[in-house]
């Protein structure tokens, strides 16, 4: 393994990642760290390679194209941190069977294909396959029972998304004094 060094860039990546942090916890913690954390960048994967194929399906555009793009950034990202850390991805992968690596091959070329497919339909028909009623939620029909829904559904998520925010900063914030108090003790 040979490490490429360009002082900025290394130093700017070295400092993104901190990996002498003390997050990163000893070996063992470390490796199902890094073992957990490609575990969530490959359901991220597949959550966007979904919502692009059901995206396109409905008949948008933009929504599937930047999907796609979001779906591949992790990679783009992992190839390029590899790199500039000596390791060859296309060898490492090149390692495993073709078998073993059929699943993800189908999935990923699998789901381009169905929304790139499912855009082209929208481009030559003027419409999705699946048409989806528009609910009039401001016109003067707004005093319906979708109308009411789609704005209980706002309000409700806006309110939980302000709540997981104090949640997340509160448990932060206890979690540090407890580790402080935790180091005064020893």
């Amino acid at each position: 393994m040979t490490r490429r060094s360009n002082g900025r860039v290394d130093r700017a990546l070295d400092r993104m990642m901190a990996l002498d942090s003390p997050v990163y916890g000893d070996e063992r913690e470390r490796a199902v760290f890094m073992e957990s954390a490609t575990f969530g960048m490959t359901v991220g994967l597949v959550a966007s390679l979904g919502a692009a194929v059901v995206a396109a399906v409905l008949g948008t555009l933009v929504l599937p194209a930047v999907l796609l793009v979001a779906a591949a950034v992790p990679s783009w990202g992992t190839a390029f941190y590899a790199k500039r850390r000596g390791v060859d991805i296309n060898e490492l992968v090149g390692r495993v069977s073709l078998r073993e690596r059929a699943g993800t091959v189908v999935l990923v070329f699998g789901a381009v294909t169905l929304t790139v497919a499912a855009m082209a339909w929208t481009v030559f028909t003027g419409h999705g396959l699946i048409e989806l009623p528009t609910p009039d939620v401001v016109g003067p029909d707004a005093d319906n029972v979708w109308a009411s829904m789609l704005r209980g559904g706002m309000v409700g998520g806006l309110g939980g998304a302000l709540v997981g925010l104090v949640a997340a900063v509160v448990g932060s914030r206890r979690g540090k004094a407890t580790q402080e108090e935790d180091v005064e003790d020893d």
